[in-house]
């Protein structure tokens, strides 16, 4: 499983008017208590979900080779914002949630997810979430609130009976780390999980609609028996010879299909053993996920082409 990371960053230095920690969190709804005494910290996660939805994922989707499913990361109060994210906006498809704090504002993250209806969502969702030491009684412990909102939170993940069956969800602790020294265990265990989750949930699972698409595939002297098969009836069912495309000219072969998304697809000269071997893709299926960005233009290897020629 292939990742582009993109990683919002900190400002250099701790300016007491600004600092990244006004991003994550919303304007509260209780008044200015706890965390919210300290004014500079709160109040502009709105406008921060605003940029990652309207400005930075079309901008990847525009600029990068992706499947167009996405995973939200955070730390501490970045993960109290991915799990805002989800609960207000469905932000991300996928979300990981490490030493979230969900005490603020009264519980109010706590509380959000135990109102919201995990059900309603019927694609495959992974949510993982953990906590470090912050909850043991010792010197790493953050408190009453903090271990109240953890445990509140954790528990309604856990159970199963709030999600369908195509959501996972994944909770840890590790005990023994402090709220810094638990972030690298932990993604790394949240990492494999969700490569987990991907190989049983995503594979096989495409969306009950269907979606206009237009594919391309280029290069020099295209032969005329070329196809693509992918993972459903309108792409031949993983049938080498599956749907044969029309030649536009001899360096252009091109479909229109209605397809159920995420589609996955290869391009083959009528058996596997003569697969595409395409330049401007990675190796493996070929994948469409948006229903907003569903013209594909793919270039054959001008070296070689075709496999087994």
């Amino acid at each position: 499983m292939s990742f582009i990371i993109v990683g919002i960053c900190s400002p250099t230095l701790w300016d007491i008017n600004y600092s990244r920690n006004d991003d994550y969190l919303p304007m509260p709804l209780h008044g200015n208590n706890g965390l919210f005494q300290e004014g500079y910290h709160y109040g502009r996660s709105t406008d921060l979900k605003k940029f990652v939805k309207n400005e930075l994922m079309p901008y990847v989707a525009t600029h990068y080779r992706t499947s167009g499913r996405s995973l939200g990361i955070g730390h501490s109060l970045s993960a109290s914002f991915v799990l805002d994210a989800m609960v207000t906006d469905d932000l991300f498809d996928d979300y990981i949630a490490i030493s979230p704090n969900c005490a603020y504002d009264e519980y109010r993250l706590a509380t959000d997810i135990e109102n919201y209806q995990f059900k309603n969502h019927k694609v495959p969702r992974f949510i993982y979430t953990s906590m470090s030491g912050e909850i043991d009684s010792g010197p790493d412990y953050w408190g009453d609130e903090w271990k109240t909102g953890w445990e509140r939170v954790s528990t309604f993940l856990k159970d199963k009976s709030h999600f369908n069956e195509n959501t996972v969800t994944s909770v840890h602790t590790f005990p023994g780390y402090d709220h810094y020294g638990g972030f690298m265990p932990s993604v790394t265990a949240a990492l494999n999980d969700y490569i987990v989750f991907g190989a049983k949930n995503l594979v096989g699972y495409f969306d009950e609609e269907t979606y206009p698409v237009h594919i391309e595939l280029r290069g020099k002297n295209l032969p005329n028996d070329i196809y693509i098969t992918g993972n459903q009836d309108a792409l031949g069912n993983w049938e080498a010879k599956g749907v044969k495309m029309p030649l536009v000219s001899d360096s252009v072969a091109s479909i229109d299909l209605r397809l159920h998304l995420p589609a996955q697809f290869k391009f083959t000269r009528g058996s596997w053993e003569r697969e595409a071997i395409i330049e401007n893709a990675d190796v493996g299926n070929h994948i469409i996920h948006d229903a907003g960005h569903a013209t594909r233009i793919y270039r054959l290897w001008e070296r070689n082409p075709w496999m087994g020629e």
